[in-house]
């Protein structure tokens, strides 16, 4: 029973060591660097995710790299595919873009045109809002 709880016990600090990276953290961070910091072997973390999780922690790293691709695109840190997989220190674009489109049903490259196509919505909508306050605040000044 106690084997079990440790087993449960790696896994979970093993998910949380790479959900609260940072992406230049998680660039720099893979199975055996992550065993590394919780003190096992890759082996017996790879055991404990396919017991517990039925998934590895390298599709867990890959699941966690797609989320902070689509974190740099939408906080403005990167303003392309190459850039983005360079931050993230991936080396395959067509490999990432493979997976992520299974994952999100678009490439990368579509993801960042929906994004600045929204971006673009949202300034247009916010300048709208401006004009329309400072004519409302120069019409209250007359009177």
């Amino acid at each position: 029973m106690k084997k079990k709880n440790k087993m449960q016990r790696l896994v979970w600090d093993f998910l949380e060591l790479v959900v609260h990276a940072a992406p230049e953290e998680l660039a720099n961070l893979n199975v055996s660097i992550g065993a590394r910091r919780l003190g096992t072997t890759p082996d017996t973390l790879c055991h404990a995710f396919k017991t517990h999780y039925i998934c590895t922690p390298g599709k867990i790293m890959t699941l966690n790299k797609q989320g902070a691709f689509n974190k740099l695109i939408a906080n403005r840190r990167a303003h392309g595919v190459k850039q983005a997989l360079k931050i993230l220190d991936i080396r395959s674009n067509s490999n990432f873009s493979e997976k992520y489109r299974k994952r999100f049903g678009c490439t990368p490259k579509e993801t960042i045109k929906k994004h600045k196509k929204s971006l673009v919505a949202a300034d247009q909508e916010k300048s709208k809002n401006n004009i329309y306050l400072n004519s409302e605040s120069r019409s209250n000044s007359y009177r």
